[in-house]
């Protein structure tokens, strides 16, 4: 059973566990710890930012941060979704975590989600479409793209 909370005190050494896993796929390449920092301190300074944890069953899945602003709640944009490689089927869980979320999204009112990601994450792309997701028609800039969906 897939669950998600906000990021705490309490959860965020889960976070911190998965930054060290060294196999991780989606971050390859990548300096994570900077990154969920960056996340991390944005969503506890910015008002309309937003990190969430993800559990599947009371096991750590992964994270997710997203921002909606409160004079258009029906809007959100994500900005990461990043899910832990460390179990066996990472991929439907992936997708059932992504369903999830999408689905506690629109119970808060949120009817037009959109994500941002690197234009050079064709898998991450595919994810996304796979997800009902169409391409906006035009790039935000050359180094990222913008997929979105209607609730």
């Amino acid at each position: 059973m897939i669950r998600i909370k906000p990021i705490d005190a309490g959860n965020i050494s889960d976070i911190c566990t998965m930054l060290a896993e060294k196999n991780h796929e989606d971050v390859k390449d990548v300096d994570c710890t900077s990154c969920i920092a960056i996340s991390i301190a944005v969503s506890k300074y910015v008002t309309d930012v937003y990190v969430n944890v993800i559990y599947e069953d009371s096991a750590y899945a992964g994270f997710f941060m997203y921002e909606r602003f409160e004079k258009s709640a029906e809007k959100a944009t994500i900005f990461k979704f990043v899910m832990s490689p460390s179990f066996e089927d990472w991929h439907e869980v992936r997708k059932r975590a992504f369903s999830h979320m999408l689905k506690g999204l629109k119970l808060q009112g949120v009817r037009n989600v959109a994500v941002s990601i690197d234009a050079a994450e064709d898998d991450m792309m595919q994810f996304y479409v796979s997800a009902r997701f169409r391409l906006a028609e035009e790039p935000c800039n050359t180094a990222q793209r913008r997929c979105e969906l209607e609730l």
